[in-house]
């Protein structure tokens, strides 16, 4: 009789729940990268409508371009845009790691409700409270970070547009800056769009580390271990891939992903307790019905349960749209999570 494992269900589940938590990613990368993309259209239009008011004839000069207040008119548009957009992701990313830790909670609380016996107490951590540190407010690393990049890109505009009026450039030239600007990092010189995504992937993935955090403290009695785990695909780096499989501290621990801005798609990975145990410290029934697998020589760790009749035969793998449509809208009030 074949019956599956704990390792090879929670496997197959893992992938299935990094599939779905990458696609919420890609979905608010997505959003974000539009209206930035949005932005850069408007940046573009304020020049040539500037540069139009003051120069409808002729290619326009540093000095006209001063003495018209082109310069300045051009950086307060700019500006008042870029501080809409700031906004926007602001906003954007805050409704987006509070949904990161909210589904990575749910999920992480599915896989050990299928892979532990029916007569084990999963618990939602804390009614699923989101913590202060899952909802930063204006201060926090990330928006601080975002504030920096948007003022070295306006500085670096402001910059280029100047070069561009003191060489005598043409409008086209001078309205390509609003997309061919860099933020100039000490690492080098970075387009913004893609420190936006490594930024927003990166803090979705600590919301999601997060959350598994919480429910490794709210079901500590039944988790044994927590493990380092990459996707390993192409994709993984030489860090990562050196951890694959480490045993971790919890979240206070270095190597508690994302452990890089990269963005880092590694994940944390609970190892419950095996399933002869959890038996053995249920019900009278699953005490006689572990003594029976012995017997048998069932695996520890195989999902082994009894059908009406009786017999022997592997637990039911769950779906976790079924799981959550039962437990999902009761989880965030319920300390049980069964």
């Amino acid at each position: 009789m074949k019956i599956k494992t704990q390792g090879e269900v929670l496997a197959k589940l893992e992938l299935e729940t990094r599939k779905a938590m990458r696609d919420h990613e890609d979905r608010s990368v997505l959003t974000l990268i539009r209206a930035w993309r949005a932005v850069q259209v408007q940046m573009r239009s304020i020049i040539l409508s500037e540069y139009m008011s003051d120069f409808p004839q002729k290619d326009w000069t540093l000095f006209e371009a001063k003495r018209k207040g082109t310069l300045i008119r051009i950086d307060h548009r700019i500006t008042q845009a870029l501080n809409i957009f700031f906004t926007f992701t602001h906003n954007h990313l805050l409704k987006v790691l509070l949904e990161s830790h909210q589904q990575e909670t749910l999920r992480a609380l599915w896989m050990l409700a299928v892979t532990t016996p029916k007569s084990t107490v999963i618990k939602a951590p804390n009614g699923n409270a989101i913590r202060e540190a899952d909802v930063p407010e204006d201060a926090t690393p990330w928006a601080l970070r975002l504030s920096t990049w948007l003022g070295l890109l306006r500085n670096q505009i402001n910059i280029n547009l100047t070069s561009q009026a003191l060489a005598g450039n043409t409008l086209q030239e001078a309205a390509a800056e609003a997309t061919d600007a860099k933020v100039k990092l000490p690492q080098g010189n970075f387009d913004f769009d893609g420190l936006l995504e490594r930024m927003s992937r990166y803090e979705m993935i600590s919301a999601q580390a997060s959350a598994r955090g919480d429910v490794s403290d709210a079901n500590d009695d039944i988790i044994t271990r927590e493990v380092f785990m990459t996707l390993a695909d192409d994709k993984v780096c030489p860090e990562c891939e050196a951890l694959e499989g480490a045993e971790l501290s919890g979240p206070n621990d270095e190597n508690y992903p994302p452990i890089h801005l990269g963005p880092c798609r590694c994940f944390v990975s609970q190892v419950p307790m095996e399933w002869a145990e959890l038996l053995r410290s249920g019900t009278p029934e699953d005490q006689q019905f572990v003594k029976d697998l012995e017997e048998l020589g069932m695996a520890p760790t195989a999902m082994a349960v009894r059908d009406s009749e009786g017999k022997i035969e592997g637990s039911v793998i769950v779906s976790f749209e079924d799981w959550s449509s039962k437990y999902g809208p009761v989880v965030g009030s319920a300390a049980n999570a069964r």
